[in-house]
């Protein structure tokens, strides 16, 4: 079955009751259509297809529910004939030809006559089974089949005496079959083969043959079962004494088709792929098309019963499903037989297999509906074989006195008081409420020949009772001679409820929203949008047996695997009968198969408290080629007179699958950086890999820092300065590379290489040298240099005494913005009688920019000894 429009994923479909569920909808908007078409390849019977919708939202009209289409199927028949026999044969000798009708059609063959066309004048000394007769013109004709079931075959054989003279020194004999059912191949409807006369020898012979069967522990039994094991025995001898029969050829002719199952001595046969014959380790050869079995036994000399020159084996196989079965064993030579021969040259063994057969009746049907809805119920009768059944009655018992138009049957209606009749030959006895479909003839075995009649009607009762109306259906046969194994499952029954019985709850067709896109190249299972259900009725609890059950695994719209569900951090591997139970929805968390592209589907339902179940839903989960970020850097122009400050960003990510631009289109500040308000540059997360100079900083995930005490936000994939003091004195833009890993809001992760570029003379002062000297053990010499100066207004020189407690000594004015060095100087006067004491001073820098801001440089010591 396919879908060849309309959704297929969230339908499904059961075999055994033919029961096809499409996606329910958590809601339909008035006006909308849902159209589905949906192809199969036609059943070997008539069939209805009958289609019905419900919802748990009261209706006005519920007449309109059901519909239905018969759709008549032309039975089709493929009927074959076979024909076995020697290739030569002595005048006056007995020649046995075996006829082999298959069907290999799809149904059941009616009216099935199989011929053979022998030369005129013959007389048949055997022959069967059944009735066999030949005309004066040589037509032979055997008994009528009236019904060759599919995949079987019926044999028959003739014996008569090799004529002296045939014309042109051969037979051509010719079999047919004809059928009364269509028979869409035509061409292997005759078959023929050539006896050419053999010449006689003057010494002559008697040639014996014999067949015994055996069969649960007795011999030669009149009747048997299908399946039974069977062992014929079959005995070749020459009974002449001192006589030799030449190229003698032993025949046993028995059912066709056994292939590779029938045993011939101790073991199976080797098919040869070029004769398509079976080869048996004493020499023998069977025809799987005919269901001979050919042996030649050579130069065939005397042989008392038992002796060493007779020729004996056995032949064991499954007993066919039904019919009279006849083993034929034949005996034939060059050497003419002796008028005077008493042996017989062939022989039969005859055993009738004892039809069984088990029918099955099922019906189909909703087991909950409204009062005055149309149910449409489907009744199907299976019969579970071996053999085939005729004249089978399939009947159903509903409420009485039902009319012609309140009860359809096949979708059509009937006429007629008392006992209302159909035009598809059903009847319905208003009296007792047994409705009998029309009778069938024969019931093939299997699925393939299960026969399925529906019928529609108005379901009893009011809205504001609660009514059961509960349906019985049966099969039975009126055949003779049959045997039924099981009859306990000749009837099934069901009931359909009204409310207060308990609604179905709806399951809703839910698209993941808890990421954009699912990305695929997540090395970890991410969390999902939640299952969910509603219940007019009742409540879908998460505890005991109800709940949630996945009935499906994540799979693409093609069908194969889309990656892995899981539940409380648990892989689900398989799907249990019922459904994968999810009490808690939340928990549960997908990651796609590798490189998987597209949406992810799989199914669910919901069981309510009263354990009714939802129709069966479907999840989508879209999953997304992941795009590799990217990073872009800022700020690479600051230093000298525009200095970095803490909080600066260096180079800010950008993850396109779940990035967010704010209302304008913006995400960052294109000057500076920053995250515009309402945007997300859609990282969850990085790693790096390389070295980034002191004071800068990449932000692993979000993060907040303080400057001028203020809450800063920082993005997570953001290279920023995180403390401007500690940033080096690069006199020239210089590039830090590293590789970041980035993984995305959903769960995407990618590798790229960054670029920090961080500008020259990043600090308002460049102090290359810093020095203390004491002069003449009186004073104290501070002499210092710039490399370059931003924005210097004044330099604060401090003293200490102790090295950790520094006041201010005195100050001096700085250049402002200079690009070149300058030389500073300050003396602390008298401060050299102390050091010569043997006490050391410390000295350290307070630089001073025009806007306030401050730095302090490292400090240095004036010590005894250093002049």
């Amino acid at each position: 079955m396919s879908f060849t429009s309309g959704a297929a994923t969230g339908a499904s479909y059961n075999v055994a009751s033919g029961l096809l569920t499409l996606p329910a909808l958590t809601s339909d908007a008035v006006g909308a259509v849902q159209s589905f078409s949906v192809g199969f390849a036609a059943p070997t019977q008539s069939y209805v297809v009958s289609s019905a919708v419900s919802t748990a939202t009261p209706e006005t009209a519920l007449t309109n529910n059901a519909a239905s289409v018969a759709t008549t199927v032309t039975p089709t028949a493929d009927v074959a004939v076979a024909i076995a026999g020697p290739t030569s044969a002595v005048a006056g000798n007995p020649v046995t030809y075996t006829v082999a009708v298959t069907n290999n059609g799809v149904n059941t063959a009616t009216s099935v006559v199989p011929t053979l066309q022998l030369p005129a004048g013959l007389t048949l000394t055997e022959s069967g089974p059944g009735t066999v007769t030949i005309d004066a013109n040589g037509r032979v004709t055997f008994p009528t089949i009236a019904g060759l079931q599919a995949g079987v075959t019926s044999e028959y054989y003739v014996t008569f005496n090799m004529p002296a003279s045939p014309a042109n020194g051969q037979l051509t004999p010719l079999a047919a079959v004809t059928t009364g059912s269509y028979d869409n191949v035509a061409s292997n409807n005759t078959a023929g083969l050539t006896t050419s006369l053999a010449l006689a020898t003057t010494n002559t012979t008697d040639l014996v043959t014999s067949v015994s069967l055996a069969a649960n522990g007795n011999t030669n039994p009149a009747n048997i079962a299908p399946g039974n094991n069977l062992t014929y025995t079959v005995g070749f001898r020459n009974q002449a004494t001192g006589t030799t029969a030449l190229n003698a050829v032993g025949t046993v002719t028995l059912p066709a088709g056994l292939g590779g199952s029938l045993v011939v001595g101790t073991g199976t046969g080797t098919l040869s792929a070029n004769t398509g014959l079976y080869t048996y380790s004493n020499g023998a050869t069977y025809d799987p098309a005919t269901g001979l079995l050919s042996i030649a036994l050579g130069n065939l000399p005397y042989s008392a019963a038992g002796g060493p020159n007779a020729v004996s084996f056995n032949a064991s196989f499954a007993a066919p499903n039904t019919g009279q079965l006849v083993v034929v064993s034949a005996i034939n030579s060059a050497t003419p037989e002796a008028t005077n021969a008493t042996g017989a040259n062939r022989s039969n063994n005859s055993t009738t297999v004892t039809p069984t057969f088990d029918l099955i009746t099922s019906i189909q049907g909703p087991t909950a509906a409204l009062a005055g809805a149309e149910n449409v119920y489907t009744v199907t009768s299976t019969n579970n074989g071996p053999s085939m059944v005729t004249t089978v009655t399939q009947t159903a018992t509903l409420p009485q006195n039902l009319t012609g138009t309140t009860l359809l049957v096949g979708g059509q209606t009937g006429t007629g008081t008392g006992t209302v009749s159909y035009p598809n030959g059903a009847s319905y006895v208003q009296s007792t409420g047994v409705l009998t479909f029309a009778p069938i003839a024969r019931l093939a075995t299997g699925a393939t020949g299960a026969v399925s009649n529906t019928f529609a009607l108005f379901m009893p009762g009011t809205p504001t009772a609660t009514t059961s109306l509960t349906l019985t259906a049966n099969t039975s046969t009126s055949a003779l001679g049959v045997v039924e194994t099981n009859t306990t499952n000749n009837g099934a029954s069901i009931t359909t409820q009204t409310p207060p019985l308990s609604l179905a709850p709806v399951a809703a067709n839910i698209i993941n929203s808890l990421q954009s896109a699912r990305g695929n190249t997540s090395p970890t299972n991410l969390a999902i949008s939640p299952l969910v259900a509603t219940d007019a009725d009742g409540n879908i609890p998460t505890s005991g047996n109800y709940g949630y059950f996945v009935q499906s695994l994540p799979l693409s719209g093609i069908g194969a695997s889309a990656g892995t569900l899981y539940y409380n951090g648990t892989a689900i591997t398989s799907i249990p009968t019922g459904g994968f139970q999810v009490l808690n929805p939340a928990l549960l968390s997908f990651k796609p198969a590798a490189s998987f592209v597209g949406n992810a589907f799989f199914t669910y339902t919901a069981l309510d408290n009263t354990g009714v179940s939802s129709p069966v839903a479907l999840y989508t989960i879209p999953v997304a080629k992941d795009q590799s970020s990217t990073y872009d850097p800022y700020n690479t122009g600051k230093g000298g007179a525009n200095p970095y400050v803490t909080g600066d960003v260096l180079a800010a990510g950008q993850d396109v699958n779940t990035d967010i631009f704010n209302s304008a289109g913006l995400l960052y500040n294109a000057s500076t950086g920053a995250l515009q308000t309402g945007a997300a540059n859609g990282i969850q997360s990085v790693t790096y890999t390389g070295t980034l100079p002191a004071g800068v900083t990449v932000a692993l995930t979000a993060t907040t820092i303080t400057v001028n005490s203020a809450p800063v936000q920082i993005p997570a994939g953001t290279a920023y300065v995180s403390n401007a003091a500690l940033l080096p004195r690069v006199t020239a833009a210089t590039n830090y590379p590293i590789t970041v890993t980035t993984t995305d809001l959903n769960g995407g992760v990618n590798t790229v290489s960054v670029t920090v570029t961080l500008g020259a003379y990043p600090l308002p002062v460049q102090l290359v040298a810093f020095t203390a000297q004491a002069m003449q053990n009186r004073d104290g010499l501070l002499k210092w240099t710039t490399a370059s100066e931003l924005t210097n207004d004044h330099f604060e020189v401090e003293r200490s005494l102790d090295g950790s407690s520094f006041s201010k000594l005195g100050q001096v004015a700085g250049q402002g913005s200079k690009a070149s060095a300058t030389d500073y100087a300050f003396t602390d006067a008298g401060i050299g009688l102390r050091v010569a004491a043997g006490q050391p001073v410390y000295y350290r820098l307070k630089q001073v920019d025009a806007n306030g801001t401050t730095k302090v440089f490292r400090p240095t010591c004036l010590a005894p000894g250093r002049e």
